[in-house]
């Protein structure tokens, strides 16, 4: 089957949008860590139009040093199917909600490591509430 024009502009919205979203994401997670970007980095964003590599600086942005080491993430070069892409995706925001728990937790209760050396604390807390990071069971 042949797909419509129409269907085939409603698909390159899709995609804009999606493009659009992880260019959010990483300045709003790039910021979190390392501050305000400056123009160059928005620029670079907005000349990626491949959406697998957007996302791979998504990644890069929870545990960059630099906003060049995350506009230096490397391009896709592979392509998946589409069960495979979704897997991965899901796979990775998994981890990057972990990562995110890290990162904020640390900003408001401390270092988790501290909670071995002064008995409990707010991250023993969190670490038996699994339903609020999004974990089943």
């Amino acid at each position: 089957m042949q797909e419509s024009n129409s269907y085939r502009a409603y698909l390159a919205i899709l995609d804009q949008r999606e493009m659009k979203r992880a260019r959010k994401d990483i300045l709003l997670v790039g910021e979190k860590r390392l501050g305000p970007s400056d123009e160059s980095v928005k620029r670079r964003l907005d000349s990626i139009t491949d959406l697998e590599s957007l996302e791979r600086m998504i990644l890069q942005a929870v545990t960059a040093a630099s906003w060049q080491e995350i506009v230096d993430t490397p391009q896709v070069s592979v392509r998946h199917d589409d069960a495979t892409r979704q897997m991965i995706i899901e796979d990775v925001l998994r981890e990057g909600g972990r990562k995110w728990v890290l990162i904020i937790g640390e900003d408001v209760v401390g270092p988790s490591g501290q909670c071995r050396q002064r008995g409990p604390c707010e991250w023993q807390r969190l670490a038996h509430r699994p339903q609020e990071l999004g974990e089943s069971g």
